[in-house]
């Protein structure tokens, strides 16, 4: 480190020549023509002037010396101080860097809190967002488990609606045929057993052609079912008993038919005249 002098200095420290130069020129411009005394008294003076100005060099000499001893000197001591310090910082340095390694740094505490404060919020806004993003996904899958459940449900129902229209279509024609076979047997029944009722009661001639009525056609019975299931179930039950005779009946009808084939029409007539 360099110290710079601020002290004014006059002319004749900073170029010790000066003033012999501006005396010279003083004394030739004083006397243009110069005598014998001013040539003695000009030499006297060169004399003393010459003994000063080295005297002036030796004390600029040494000032300057002692000045530069004392910047050295200066210098060294604030070397020294800069090395101290210096010295200083490091050991402050490493005893933080052994603290930051046990931990035991206040400053490295503070920041580690903080770290895991923030990780630990990081951590909650990612379980929130992912409770979040959870139920909404079961949230999505239980609306799709409802709509494949409608769906399944509608295609139950239409094939159960389906499948019951044909059984009902057929159960319809079955029970329609069953009922004309039924009754064309019932009315062929009946007809044989008028004619012959008539045929053995009649007074008139029995052999004397008389007019017939037209036979009776049976049409198939149209159904429009606009009930419910069981109803729809109860009145086909109900439509079975009534059409299908009871055993009863089909045990009279035969007999009669087997008597009436086993006796012949004379015996019939013999029993009618008698």
């Amino acid at each position: 480190m360099t110290t710079h002098d601020s002290t004014p200095r006059s002319p004749s420290e900073n170029e010790p020549g000066t003033m012999t130069r501006r005396g010279s020129l003083f004394s030739q411009s004083s006397s243009d023509y110069p005598t014998s005394e001013t040539a003695e008294v000009s030499s006297q003076t060169d004399d003393g002037n010459s003994s000063d100005e080295t005297e002036d060099l030796d004390e600029k000499f040494e000032h300057k010396s002692r000045r530069l001893i004392e910047i050295r000197e200066e210098f060294e001591r604030l070397n020294d101080v800069a090395n101290q310090l210096i010295n200083q910082q490091l050991e402050q340095l490493n005893r933080k860097i052994q603290d930051v390694r046990s931990g035991e740094d206040e400053e490295y505490r503070a920041l580690e809190a903080s770290l895991r404060e923030q990780h630990q919020e990081k951590l909650e806004t990612a379980c929130v967002r992912l409770n979040l993003r959870r139920e909404s996904v079961e949230k999505q899958f239980e609306a799709l488990v409802r709509a494949n459940d409608l769906q399944m449900a509608e295609a139950k129902a239409r094939a159960r609606v389906e499948l019951l229209s044909e059984i009902y279509k057929k159960l319809s024609e079955t029970i329609a045929n069953r009922f004309s076979e039924q009754l064309s047997e019932v009315h062929l029944f009946e007809q044989i057993s008028k004619y012959v009722k008539r045929f053995l009661n009649d007074p008139i001639d029995r052999f004397e052609p008389r007019s017939r009525k037209k036979p009776l056609t049976v049409s198939f019975p149209y159904i429009v079912y606009n009930l419910q299931d069981q109803e729809v179930e109860e009145d086909l039950t109900e439509i079975q008993q009534a059409c299908i005779p009871d055993d009863h009946q089909e045990e009279d009808a035969m007999d009669y038919e087997s008597e009436n084939e086993d006796e012949g029409p004379d015996e019939c007539l013999v029993g009618s005249d008698e």
